[in-house]
């Protein structure tokens, strides 16, 4: 009977857990990358609202009143 060395049984070890480490570090990347793009796009969002607004305020209300006078 021969007996295995145990630097193979070491070595798969180590290599399972720089695997989980690699794991780790991409996962947490993505979560960032994820919230990143998510504040990107509330932002975009809130920028929209706010021109859309300003576009709003800034139209004539002659629009609006002509509008209701053709529904009577």
């Amino acid at each position: 009977m021969t007996k295995t060395s145990p630097e193979p049984a070491i070595s798969e070890k180590v290599a399972k857990l720089e695997r989980k480490r690699i794991f780790a570090e991409e996962a947490s990347k993505a979560m960032q990358e994820v919230a990143d793009r998510t504040i990107a796009v509330r932002a975009n969002m809130a920028r929209l609202r706010e021109l859309r607004l300003a576009r709003e305020a800034a139209e004539p209300r002659v629009k609006i009143k002509a509008a209701n006078a053709k529904r009577r």
